[in-house]
């Protein structure tokens, strides 16, 4: 058995969200930035990559970052996308990425 588990290699995606300023005043930007720490490609299909929720309520999407296209991340890189918050009313807001179901990052933006 143990022979047997040298050949498996576990398929984990390795991975971090970053949030540049969790303090901004309306209309400043915010950079959320993925960083892929794997050897590999990490491939995110179109469509909502994250979005901006309320912070008591998740169902409650403030704003939805879309990708028309699939991106493809390379191994050891990073992709950032830029929020503006010129139309976002002042709040505690936190984001919600693709793939992590219905639990946000932890960390939370304060626009005032």
């Amino acid at each position: 058995m143990i022979e047997g588990s040298k050949g498996l290699k576990l398929q984990v995606e390795l991975q971090d969200w970053a949030i540049d300023r969790l303090e901004v005043k309306q209309g400043e930007d915010v950079h959320i930035t993925l960083t892929n720490l794997n050897e590999g490609p990490m491939p995110i299909k179109s469509g909502v990559v994250w979005s901006v929720v309320a912070q008591d309520n998740i169902k409650s999407v403030i704003h939805e970052e879309k990708s028309d296209t699939a991106i493809t991340i390379p191994g050891d890189d990073c992709y950032t996308w830029t929020l503006g918050t010129k139309n976002i009313t002042p709040g505690v807001y936190r984001v919600l990425p693709f793939n992590r179901g219905e639990v946000p990052l932890k960390r939370k933006i304060r626009i005032t």
